[in-house]
């Protein structure tokens, strides 16, 4: 019985300890930035090479 209480007592311990495992992490590339309550990414700004090459013609 002692056996048995150690054994559980090693199974509660394990299952309390908890894992700072970099798997359960977020991966945000982009920053995220809020405009009037609602988040807004920074690649909604980036304009496309294409857009941009239009942009500069448009100005010369």
């Amino acid at each position: 019985m002692k056996i048995l209480s150690y054994a559980v007592l090693v199974g509660v311990m394990l299952s309390l300890s908890g894992c700072d495992d970099a798997m359960n992490k977020p991966k945000t590339e982009t920053r995220t930035m809020i405009i009037g309550g609602v988040p807004v990414h920074d690649q909604d700004y980036q304009l496309l090479d294409t857009q941009f090459i239009a942009q500069d013609q448009l100005k010369q």
